[in-house]
């Protein structure tokens, strides 16, 4: 669970919702995140001193628009030092110095903000129901480039929200993350928990026995499957 202080709370908001935060009676098996605004902003100073004075309502901390290993760099040397950090992956630079991110000793996810990343892009488009066959190639890009980056430093990668309710428009984004490799996805209404777990959590099968390979390699339905076959089989449990 994530709790949000940055986009999803209006400026007017941030007092309650950090108010709301110290409410957090922590006794759940369910790992708690807190995800802080900028550094830059005016908001910063006091949600570094919420999550200071309220240690142990979290786990992890979420940063948001990271652009490179300086900017990672200055929140470490300010940020509690006994969490784990989820870092969005939004921009462009971003993108860009994803090795230099990923590669943190202190990461230990990366997430993409495909919205974020879309208005850093400059691209013209307002809602997702807007989005082109180019523009969702684009993200799919993007997305196995922050998957290919993380899991070359054995980090988390989630793919962003579907803001489309829905079922079509999260199936379809679920099966694309899970195929391409994520670990999982942000789902931000609980309308979407169970599609997700039906491609993500239920997909628990093993394809492939190691009995089988006793040859090496073997034939199945006039398809070759050899020892990387069974690593991929591997992955679904």
């Amino acid at each position: 669970l994530i709790f949000d202080l940055e986009d999803s709370v209006i400026n007017e908001d941030k007092e309650i919702a950090r108010s709301n935060f110290k409410k957090i009676n922590y006794h759940s098996p369910i790992s708690h995140a807190v995800r802080i605004n900028p550094i830059q902003s005016q908001d910063f100073e006091k949600d570094l001193e919420l999550i200071n004075t309220f240690n142990n309502n979290y786990d992890r901390i979420v940063i948001p628009k990271i652009g490179n290993r300086d900017e990672l760099d200055a929140y470490i040397k300010i940020l509690p030092t006994d969490k784990p950090l989820e870092i969005q992956i939004e921009s462009c630079r971003s993108v860009i110095n994803l090795k230099e991110i990923a590669s943190h000793p202190k990461v230990e996810s990366l997430s993409f903000g495909p919205l974020d990343f879309l208005a850093d892009l400059g691209a013209p488009v307002f809602s997702a129901r807007e989005w082109s066959k180019e523009i969702r190639n684009l993200l799919t890009h993007t997305l196995s480039q922050i998957i290919v980056a993380g899991h070359a430093y054995d980090k988390y990668v989630y793919d962003g929200p579907t803001t489309i309710l829905e079922d079509e428009y999260l199936i379809q984004d679920t099966q694309l993350a899970f195929n391409l490799g994520a670990d999982g996805k942000w789902l931000i209404h609980p309308s979407q928990i169970e599609k997700f777990q039906e491609i993500f959590l239920n997909a628990d099968e093993k394809l492939l026995d190691e009995k089988e390979f006793t040859q090496g390699s073997i034939k199945r339905n006039s398809e070759m499957f050899d020892a990387a076959s069974l690593r991929i089989s591997d992955n679904r449990k």
